[in-house]
C-alpha cells in the first residue's frame, strides 16, 4: 500500500506593527533612520494562526485582528508545508517550554524567533533577517541615542496588561534608561491572564 498522501498546506507569515504608525513616526527623531514598523509576526497555517508571547498561542486564521485590534502590514508567503497538521501539534507542544512567559526576552527569544523556527520547521525556509534582527539592531540604535530615555515607558505600556501583554509580556532591556516605572512580575502576570482569552497558551489545550 502506499503511504498516505498529505495535502500541501501554504505557510504565511503575518507581520504587525506593534507600535501602530508610531515607530515611523518617532524613528527618524530617536534613533535617525526610517523604520517601517515594529515587528510581531504570526504564522499562518491550516486555517489557524499561531504566535508566542505570553507563551505559544493559537487563534483562528481571520481572528487575530478582532482580539487585538491590529491588521496585517505586510503578508509574507514562506512556500508550502507537507507536515501533516497533528505533527505540528506535536512540535509546537515539544517548544513551549522553550517558548514561556518566562522565557521571553524582547531582543533573544521574541515572536519573530519563534515563527523562524515554525517556518523552518514546516517548510525548511527562513524569515528575512530584516525581521529576526530587528529587536537587536533596534535597541543597539536606542543604546546610542540621547533621546533613549524617551522610548523605555513606550516600551513598558505594550506590557501593562491586557491584550498587547500577551504579545509582549516583557519589554525590560539591560542598559535602557529607565522610564517612568518597572513593568514587574505583576504587569507579565496580568498579561497572561487579562485580556483575550481565546487566544490560549499551547499548554492549556
Amino acid at each position: 500500500r502506499h503511504p498516505p498522501h498529505h495535502v500541501m498546506a501554504s505557510v504565511v507569515v503575518r507581520l504587525y506593527d506593534l507600535t501602530q504608525g508610531m515607530a515611523t513616526a518617532l524613528a527618524p527623531t530617536v534613533i535617525g533612520q526610517e523604520v517601517e514598523g515594529i515587528w510581531h509576526s504570526g504564522v499562518v497555517v491550516f486555517g489557524t494562526e499561531f504566535f508566542f508571547g505570553a507563551g505559544i498561542q493559537r487563534v483562528g486564521s481571520s481572528e487575530f485582528q478582532h482580539l487585538f485590534g491590529m491588521a496585517a502590514a505586510r503578508e509574507l508567503p514562506l512556500g508550502t508545508t507537507e507536515v501533516p497538521p497533528e505533527v505540528f501539534d506535536d512540535w509546537v507542544k515539544d517548544q513551549k517550554e522553550r517558548f514561556s512567559v518566562a522565557t521571553y526576552d524582547l531582543v533573544n527569544r521574541n515572536c519573530n524567533h519563534f515563527a523562524d523556527e515554525a517556518v523552518h520547521f514546516l517548510t525548511g525556509n527562513r524569515l528575512p533577517s530584516y525581521v529576526t534582527s530587528q529587536a537587536n539592531e533596534l535597541i543597539s540604535l536606542l543604546l546610542r541615542s540621547p533621546l533613549a530615555g524617551m522610548v523605555r515607558p513606550m516600551l513598558e505600556g505594550l506590557t501593562a496588561g491586557g491584550p498587547m501583554g500577551r504579545l509582549v509580556p516583557s519589554a525590560q532591556v539591560q542598559g535602557l534608561p529607565m522610564g517612568e516605572g518597572e513593568v514587574g512580575e505583576g504587569g507579565a502576570r496580568q498579561a497572561t491572564e487579562g485580556g483575550v482569552a481565546p487566544a490560549a497558551p499551547e499548554d492549556a489545550r
